[in-house]
């Protein structure tokens, strides 16, 4: 039998980021289901419709920013993880992302640090499924 494929939702108001993100997480692994979108109200819909293993997402985007829509994904489905992406880094956003246990990476960044980000998040979510 084949293993469930990991979900993971990119949202991001930048579309080409969201675009290339999808294609080389798709490509680095091949259980990997990624889904975009370019909002944080489109991502919400997305997640009230179908749970995510993993929401990436940008912290600053109109409407839902990435923090209130983590709080949204994790309050649907508790075993969560998330990856905060910002280009406006700041110690009170970092700070609030370590409290809520969501990892945060600043713009620009090379695409195998985000890897090594997904790949963390994923073995911390088996981990919380095992107790």
């Amino acid at each position: 039998m084949d293993p469930k494929p990991i979900r993971i939702l990119v949202a991001d108001d930048e579309r080409t980021l969201s675009f290339f993100l999808q294609k080389s997480l798709e490509a680095d692994d091949g259980s990997y289901c990624v889904e975009t979108s370019h909002s944080g109200a489109e991502a919400l819909v997305k997640i009230v419709r179908t749970p995510f293993d993993l929401v990436i997402a940008d912290l600053r985007m109109p409407g839902l920013d990435g923090l209130r829509l983590v709080k949204h994904a994790r309050n649907l489905n508790s075993s969560t993880q998330a990856i905060l992406m910002t280009a406006y880094g700041s110690d009170g956003a970092e700070a609030a992302a370590k409290e809520m246990g969501v990892e945060y990476i600043t713009k620009p960044f090379a695409m195998e640090d985000m890897k090594r980000l997904v790949r963390k998040a994923m073995r911390a979510q088996e981990k919380e499924r095992e107790r």
